[in-house]
């Protein structure tokens, strides 16, 4: 009876996961002032855990052609 509760317990438990997002796996984006990547599994992931206001930067694409945070300055057209 364990061996049968536990399968079923497996079996009906769910991903832990949140739905995917349908990015494009590799690619970068900017979200609520942070740099984000899309994983393998096509979900947004942070990069890193602060804001980069909170470090004196902003978000955005980058001449290495991936967001970050960086100076205005560096910032390139999308």
């Amino acid at each position: 009876m364990k061996v049968l509760l536990t399968i079923s317990l497996f079996l009906f438990a769910g991903s832990c996961l949140p739905p995917q997002d349908g990015c494009r796996p590799n690619t970068t984006t900017c979200m609520n002032d942070r740099p984000y990547v899309c994983s393998g599994t096509e979900r947004w992931t942070p990069v890193g855990d602060t804001a980069c206001a909170d470090v004196g930067a902003v978000c955005c694409m980058t001449s290495d052609a991936v967001h970050a945070c960086v100076p205005q300055a560096a910032c390139v057209e999308e």
